[in-house]
């Protein structure tokens, strides 16, 4: 009788947990919807919340502001703590990103998506490289039109492209 080979998956095996493990996520956080108490706002997109009594920290779905070094950065982050510091929010997850915030949509009381109202007001980009949200797309190209916010500068730069510029400027660590 041939012995069977402990300690190594076979392709269909790995496939099969990689799937198990992919669908527990998506049950665990996928559009869960969240009550979430609003402590600190570090930029325009991202804060920390209690959530189920743990401090979680939120980066917004389908969005990027401009850091707080770049024109706007201040303002948008000025909008959103306005609107959600020592608030109770709602946040439908949408899941998990590298550095390991939840993303999410926000709601405010009144039903208010926080997230299209950045957009709206010219005060972050349709993060298109990290979303397929058309809708956004839509609020972005409204925003532009309109001058407004980020948008009446000449030549406003996307955040992504900052953040890339920041790191090629810096020297290597020795």
């Amino acid at each position: 009788m041939k012995k069977l080979k402990t300690g190594k998956l076979t392709p269909l095996a790995l496939l099969v947990a990689l799937i198990l493990v992919a669908y527990e996520f998506y049950q665990e956080y996928s559009h869960k919807e969240l009550n979430a108490k609003v402590v600190n706002v570090s930029d325009g997109d991202t804060f920390r919340a209690i959530i189920d009594g743990e401090t979680q920290r939120v980066r917004l779905s389908d969005i990027d502001c401009p850091e707080k070094n770049q024109p706007y950065g201040n303002k948008a982050k000025l909008f959103t703590s306005e609107r959600i510091k020592g608030r109770h929010v709602y946040v439908r997850i949408d899941g998990k990103d590298r550095y390991g915030r939840i993303l999410g949509t926000v709601f405010l009381e009144d039903g208010t998506n926080l997230n299209e109202e950045l957009v709206k007001k010219g005060l972050a980009w349709y993060y298109k490289d990290y979303s397929s949200n058309q809708q956004f797309a839509d609020f972005e190209k409204q925003a532009r039109m309109s001058g407004k916010g980020l948008w009446s500068q000449k030549k406003p730069v996307a955040p992504w492209t900052y953040r890339k510029n920041k790191r090629k400027a810096q020297p290597a660590a020795a």
